[in-house]
């Protein structure tokens, strides 16, 4: 588990959520079209592709073509060399074994935070404490 504090609280982070790395410009050749209309909406498509490594997000394009999945049937990589395009790579712990669900995350404190089911406050602390059970 990864711990974080952010503003006053303390913070238990689910580490099988997915992180993304986020680069401008960029495409990988070769992606598998996905119709999600939203950033959001293509990466959970990603996460449920258990082969996908990442998603190409182009908003000029019509709906139904913003979408593209990688992985091991694309191609080259093109950093910089397409305007408007981002690529949003995306890094898996080794040891989850599960597919995460985007629908448990929820807005807190200025970043998106997975919550469990329990929820404790510690007593006459200024912490909050947020456990998520790894089963």
């Amino acid at each position: 588990m990864f711990v974080t504090i952010i503003r006053g609280y303390n913070v238990i982070v689910d580490p099988c959520k997915p992180r993304w790395n986020e680069t401008a410009n960029t495409n990988v050749l070769g992606g598998m079209v996905n119709n999600a209309t939203t950033v959001a909406a293509c990466q959970a498509a990603c996460v449920r592709n258990t082969s996908c490594t990442g998603v190409d997000w182009n908003p000029s394009l019509p709906t139904g073509q913003m979408c593209w999945l990688s992985g091991p049937w694309s191609g080259q990589r093109r950093t910089g060399l397409t305007p408007g395009v981002t690529r949003y790579d995306i890094y898996r712990s080794p040891n989850c074994s599960g597919i995460y669900s985007l629908n448990t995350s929820h807005f807190c404190c200025g970043m998106v935070l997975h919550l469990s089911h329990k929820m404790h406050r510690l007593s006459h602390s200024p912490f909050l404490l947020l456990a998520h059970s790894m089963s």
